[in-house]
């Protein structure tokens, strides 16, 4: 079903097509993060095979770092999920690989505007071993270059890669899985303007950010009604940037600054589970892990030379050491069958950390129920607790990531949430068409915020406690889904109706203020209609309410700035005032995408277009002066009638 849904310059997505579903928002244009729920990308737990994945943005947000290419399944898990879920107060994205072929060799490649891909698979030793190997690359610097030809000083540059290995060992109970995940994003960029007579500053800047990850799985079927697992894992996210200044007069260098700023998380865990069926009425499962995390939550250098003194400044903020926690949870759950009525899945997960000399301890209550009130009817109420034992940091837009992950001290506990939901599935036409609604409502405590003006670029272990806010949000909503299964004519129609809130002491004077997704109303019609045995098209329209934005409404002439600290600025300069917290909406935002693809024995050909009639959606906005010192806002949208072509080839 993802495969068939149109993609921006042809490349199929994992997330993007996730965010088509109720109660799930995508953030602004350009964003693979999830907004489940009124809860904020983090809270969302991205599972590769097991093995979390801390920033799944690539191409600066257009597509994520799920290679649909050795991709077998996705699941989202909402509300109240199983026990054996934990560390994320939002939702659950489990995404699991394919893997190897044990009979025979087969290689898939694809080519589109953006990036192209190589997947090979096949047996080790047939019947028994196989491995799965995929390597993606984009190639929009290359691209660009091509464009702006070879006599334009701008030296803009920008790719990513991903690399996915597996080897799975099969015996006839119990298997051996060994997967591999490493990508990385890229970008770089170099300029020079006149900044008077003789004098230019050159800018010379490199991005970085990726994961490498990798898991040892072991499963076993013990016997007929038992089953076992462990896994060991190994992830790590590192963000880099260094940026070069350049004062330069008659093409003489007489002042330079230098900032090299790096940000990670790390961690190793081991897991275990155990699942045996009791009777026919019990499904017992119950299990443990165990994380030892490594935050680094950022270090800036800064490096100032004077080429006309000879003299060198240099100044780090932050430290390099970086902090560590053990944080560790033990689950048991019972899945109860009530005879042909219905069931019942009762678990509880007792969860904690250690950070220095501090601990917290929590347990996390789940209750689902399931009511058969008829054939094709049934009733569905759950209710959860969850603790979130990270915190994260982000300069809030598009694209290049600040994105820096703290580990909860003894001044910033955990977050915390409870959910409750109730709601309602009908299937029609012998299952063919699902139709679905429920209610949600959900409280957050413990989130964090940065201070306004707070410096991000170096930010001490001990210390960032004091450039965050701490406070709590509020989210619930109905969620509707008609879905159509089976036939030449799938897809699906979403609808959510929502609301999302925040609230903080020191921020938009401890009033209670929007979500920045708090999207009133959020549609999306999905459909894929079989043509031929060769040719299918398929389309998807989405409409959502306007983002939520803090913009000023006027500028004055003042000596003091307006963000509440009292600090000095030259008498006469501009300053902004601001307006209520997210009291500014964006336009509501709504595009249709068109693709149609044509199959025939080895071959796959894909068209499509991307806001086919040309919709002009902001990707950011910004705020324009008038004379008499009001201001009116501008939205940049960038993004109208993108063609694309992908071709793919199985050998």
């Amino acid at each position: 079903e993802i495969e068939q849904v149109p993609a921006l310059a042809g490349a199929v997505d994992v997330v993007k097509a996730v965010q088509l579903l109720p109660g799930v928002a995508g953030g602004s244009e350009g964003e693979a993060g999830l907004y489940v729920r009124g809860g904020s990308p983090n809270q969302t737990l991205f599972l590769l095979d097991g093995t979390p994945v801390y920033n799944v943005n690539h191409l600066m947000g257009f597509l994520s770092v799920f290679n649909p290419d050795v991709i077998r399944s996705v699941k989202l898990v909402k509300g109240a999920g199983s026990a054996r879920y934990g560390g994320r107060l939002s939702s659950v994205l489990d995404v699991a690989m394919k893997e190897g072929n044990l009979l025979k060799r087969s290689t898939t490649a694809n080519i589109g505007l953006v990036s192209a891909s190589v997947t090979t698979e096949g047996p080790i030793r047939r019947g028994k071993v196989a491995y799965l190997l995929s390597v993606r690359r984009t190639y929009l610097g290359e691209i660009y270059q091509l464009i702006q030809g070879k006599n334009t000083a701008d030296s803009f540059n920008y790719y990513f890669y991903d690399l996915v290995g597996k080897v799975n060992m099969v015996g006839e109970r119990q298997g051996l899985y060994l997967s591999v995940y490493g990508g990385q994003d890229r970008f770089s960029d170099s300029f020079s303007y006149d900044t008077g007579v003789g004098y230019s500053d050159d800018y010379s800047g490199r991005l970085s950010w990726g994961n490498l990850s990798g898991s040892l799985r072991w499963h076993a079927q013990l016997s007929p009604v038992m089953s076992a697992g462990l896994t060991i894992s190994r992830t790590a996210y590192t963000l880099r940037l260094h940026d070069v200044t350049a004062a330069v007069f008659q093409n003489r260098t007489i002042e330079e600054d230098v900032v090299k700023f790096r940000s990670g998380v790390a961690d190793w865990s081991a897991s275990t589970h155990l699942e045996r069926q009791v009777g026919e009425a019990h499904r017992i499962r119950l299990g443990g892990i165990a994380i030892r995390h490594e935050y680094l939550p950022g270090q800036a250098r800064t490096t100032n030379r004077n080429f006309d003194d000879g003299s060198t400044t240099k100044r780090t903020i932050g430290s390099e050491d970086p902090v560590h926690s053990t944080e560790a949870a033990v689950y048991v759950e019972d899945e109860i069958r009530l005879n042909d009525w219905g069931r019942v899945v009762v678990g509880v997960r007792g969860s904690g950390v250690r950070v220095k000399e501090r601990s917290y301890v929590a347990l996390e209550p789940r209750l689902s129920f399931q009511y058969r009130a008829g054939s094709n009817t049934t009733v569905e109420a759950s209710y959860s607790q969850s603790r979130q034992y990270a915190h994260f940091l982000s300069r809030q837009g598009i694209g290049i990531p600040l994105d820096i992950w703290l580990p909860t001290t003894d001044k910033v506990g955990p977050q915390r949430a409870w959910e409750g939901s109730l709601g309602s599935t009908h299937f029609l036409d012998d299952a063919a068409i699902e139709v679905s609604g429920e209610l949600y409502f959900r409280r957050m405590n413990g989130l964090v915020t940065h201070i306004e003006g707070a410096y991000l670029l170096g930010i001490d272990a001990d210390q960032w406690e004091r450039r965050v806010h701490v406070g709590e949000g509020e989210a619930y909503g109905l969620e509707l889904l008609a879905r159509k299964r089976r036939g030449r004519l799938t897809g699906w129609v979403a609808y959510t109706l929502a609301r999302t809130t925040r609230l903080f002491a020191g921020v938009n004077e401890g009033k209670r203020f929007p979500y920045r997704v708090d999207r009133r109303h959020d549609v999306a019609v999905t459909a894929s209609w079989q043509l031929s045995g060769r040719w299918a098209l398929s389309g998807t329209w989405v409409f959502a309410t306007g983002n939520a934005v803090w913009l000023p409404v006027a500028r004055t002439a003042d000596v003091r700035d307006n963000a509440g600290y009292g600090s000095r600025v030259s008498p006469g300069t501009s300053s902004y005032i601001m307006g209520p917290r997210n009291g500014t909406r964006t336009p509501s935002y709504h595009r249709l995408d068109l693709g149609t693809q044509y199959s025939r024995g080895r071959h796959t050909l894909t068209f499509g277009f991307y806001n086919v009639y040309a919709q002009r959606n902001p990707f950011f906005m910004y705020a324009q002066e008038r004379r008499d010192d009001t201001v009116v806002y501008k939205k940049v949208s960038p993004f109208i009638l993108i063609p694309s072509i992908s071709y793919g080839i199985t050998l």
